[in-house]
């Protein structure tokens, strides 16, 4: 391989995966955790005489911190010696008994975990007594150890949507799209590379989720305490769960590589359909989607709009890394685009409608959209959505100019007239070999609607040998006219070239 194709090999596979990165940040549903909505005391308030807790009321349940929730004398003292709570009547309020305090400026600082597993932490101040009052107080910036924490963390998290994209759309795309690519290694790369990331990424984020949370370091990934504090959790059990999931998951690859092009039968697509909705709910069931109102349905919705983005990304990499590579022939690109197409469309319209679901739920108001940063986030992503969209309707109707047109166009001057060949999907064959071939690409909605001819007709599959389109490109020549076929119809005389 020359050094200029290795130039070009490097500069496509950065576009791919910057274009798979970009699709798999747009089509992710925008996070709103949870935030503090009042406290008591409120911040700065004075008091004449120390009050018996302090209370910490947020938007979304939470959980404490161990440890992470202090209140703190003028001279940095911590005073508190009990654990914070959860409110018994309220699962959204944090209470702190406090003991009996003198006269002073008091600081609490706190630590919380929202119900999506993400940390927030804030602080703030009050006076009592003869003290002068407390300034409002504001949390100290994280330092650098817990900065290099919370980096590799969201690194690890996206790096997991997008192993599971390709593991699971990967998946679809073999069985529904095309069926005689599991025998393919390329494709049995691909989707071994997407289980292990996803493996990987699992087993990361668990020992990072204790750090994460708590401010540490990462020393803190090898604390047991820490580790045993996470498998307690809801996010901890939904973690063990997907590592259970993906050790089958990871057994049944193999075997579902040897059934070549074979159709699979019901049970087993309903179990992998099984496995595959099993590992997708345990991201819905550790994030975002538990908290707040109507759960329920919040966590389908959830679970959609990560099944389609995972179909929707995952499947166009399996089809410009694999499908679409060099040394396939017209015969397979022409069985497996039309197929991809309209799973891509119903996976946008998933996206679409479950977004914009997600979306109501968290605003509830047109201004919240520019007035909330999730607002503004959201903005965004649909913005980003849009021109995902744009891009990909110009990639659609530049593979369809790439493998359609030109030999579809030869066709349709060549073969005005005379029978096709048998699509062999029940005997249906169509008079005109181009009305043939744009059907298999659905090239219709994109504007260049060929010439059909003049009736349709059924015959049995292999009554004639003939010469397709897939043979005429193997032997890199354009159709003449003695390409054309020749056969019976039933009930008719025999028609000829």
């Amino acid at each position: 391989m020359t050094r200029q194709r290795r130039a070009k090999l490097a500069v496509r596979a950065a576009l791919l995966l910057s274009i798979l990165g970009w699709m798999i940040v747009t089509a992710m549903p925008a996070i709103a955790h949870a935030e503090l909505r009042s406290t008591t005391p409120g911040n700065g308030e004075h008091l004449d005489r120390a009050p018996a807790e302090v209370r910490l009321q947020f938007s979304k349940p939470v959980t404490p911190v161990r440890d992470e929730i202090r209140v703190l004398d003028a001279e940095g003292r911590r005073i508190t010696e009990v654990s914070a709570s959860i409110a018994a009547d309220q699962p959204d309020t944090i209470r702190l008994p406090l003991p009996a305090v003198g006269d002073g400026v008091y600081t609490v600082a706190w630590r919380v975990v929202s119900a999506d597993s993400h940390p927030i932490r804030g602080a703030f101040a009050f006076s009592v007594g003869n003290a002068s009052p407390a300034p409002v107080a504001v949390p100290p910036p994280p330092d650098a150890s817990h900065e290099a924490v919370h980096t590799t963390f969201w690194i690890i998290r996206w790096l997991g949507y997008g192993s599971i994209a390709l593991l699971v759309g990967g998946v679809v795309f073999l069985l529904a799209c095309w069926p005689a690519g599991r025998a393919d290694p390329r494709t049995q790369r691909l989707v071994r590379a997407g289980w292990a990331a996803a493996l990987a990424t699992t087993v990361g984020g668990l020992l990072l989720q204790g750090p994460y949370t708590t401010g540490g370091s990462l020393a803190g990934t090898l604390d047991p305490t820490l580790l045993g504090d996470i498998l307690r959790t809801g996010y901890g059990m939904a973690v063990v769960i997907r590592l259970l999931l993906l050790a089958v998951i990871g057994i049944i690859l193999p075997r579902l590589a040897h059934t070549g092009d074979r159709l699979l039968g019901w049970p087993k697509l309903v179990g992998l359909a099984s496995l595959g909705f099993g590992l997708l709910a345990t991201w819905s069931f550790a994030g975002h989607a538990r908290a707040g109102d109507q759960v329920p349905l919040t966590v389908t919705a959830d679970l959609l709009h990560l099944a389609a983005m995972c179909v929707w990304v995952g499947g166009l990499a399996m089809l410009i890394t694999c499908a679409l590579a060099g040394g396939r022939d017209l015969g397979e690109v022409t069985r497996v685009l039309p197929r991809f197409s309209r799973i891509a469309l119903g996976s946008v319209a998933v996206l679409a409608v479950t977004g914009t679901y997600q979306g109501w739920r968290e605003l509830r108001s047109v201004a919240a959209l520019t007035t909330t940063g999730y607002g503004q986030l959201l903005a965004l992503k649909v913005v980003g959505f849009t021109l995902l969209l744009g891009l990909g309707a110009a990639s659609r109707s530049a593979a369809q100019s790439r493998y359609v047109l030109p030999l579809a166009r030869a066709f349709d001057d060549t073969t005005t007239g005379a029978a096709p060949p048998p699509i062999g999907d029940g005997g249906r064959v169509v008079t005109n070999t181009t009305g043939l071939l744009m059907r298999r690409l659905g090239g219709g909605p994109l504007g260049y609607r060929p010439r059909l001819g003049r009736r349709r007709r059924h015959l049995p599959v292999g009554a004639s040998s003939v010469t397709t389109i897939a043979d005429l490109a193997r032997e890199g020549r354009h159709p003449r006219r003695e390409d054309r076929p020749s056969y019976p119809i039933p009930g008719q005389s025999a028609r000829r070239g």
